[in-house]
């Protein structure tokens, strides 16, 4: 992992196996959950994401940025702001692919990213929420992005219903966008619920075969 600091905000940033700059690399988002603030720039990475990276490493054919949030007060859609100046700093480092790239995050990472999604829905070619809670209208905002979302049955600190209702939002919003004759593309917004895993969804959702070629097969929609 490189650390990185920009405007006092510690990040990381990982480079996949045989990073050559002369091509144009995808790049994933990874939004941490809440036991991981702090000001280290280190501990985001050692959960979630950073240690299916380490593990097996030729999966992720990705340039990952780790943001870390500094305090579990604040919300990731508080920190947008910060999310992008780092993906700014990745993009100006390195050669990014800017039509490849994708958000996910865990718990109150995965609450960020539908939210941040939904915010700025232009930005992203797909979004893989993990355990996450939030308002369903989100996921009817992010409808037309491709979405996999993840939960644990079991999960007795966000239940799963968050995520059901979250992908049920956008299923039914991409349902009346038909009914109303407006384009819809993409494909349908899935949600894979895992038994016995409690909130530890996250290291069945990355540990997924298809995971990161189903990220891979997406670009980001032209306006």
């Amino acid at each position: 992992m490189l650390e990185r600091t920009v405007n006092g905000s510690r990040y990381a940033v990982w480079l996949p196996d045989g990073y050559d700059p002369a091509k144009a690399w995808p790049v994933i988002v990874f939004l941490h959950g809440s036991g991981e603030c702090g000001t280290d720039g280190l501990r985001q990475t050692e959960v979630g994401l950073g240690p299916a990276l380490r593990r097996d490493p030729e999966r992720w054919p990705f340039i990952v940025l780790l943001p870390q949030k500094p305090d579990q007060q604040s919300m990731w859609e508080d920190l947008t702001g910060m999310v992008f100046v780092e993906l700014n700093e990745v993009r100006s480092e390195f050669h990014i692919d800017e039509d490849r790239i994708y958000l996910t995050g865990l718990s109150r990472g995965g609450r960020g990213t539908w939210a941040i999604a939904a915010e700025h829905p232009e930005a992203w070619a797909a979004i893989a929420p993990i355990c996450a809670h939030g308002d369903p209208a989100l996921g009817a905002e992010v409808a037309l992005l491709p979405i996999w979302a993840f939960h644990g049955a079991d999960d007795d600190v966000n239940a799963p219903e968050q995520s059901l209702l979250l992908v049920e939002a956008a299923r039914v919003e991409r349902a009346h966008r038909r009914e109303a004759g407006l384009p819809v593309s993409g494909p349908e917004p899935r949600l894979t619920i895992y038994p016995q895993t409690n909130h530890n969804s996250w290291d069945r959702a990355y540990a997924e075969p298809d995971l990161p070629a189903w990220f891979l097969s997406f670009s980001r929609a032209k306006p």
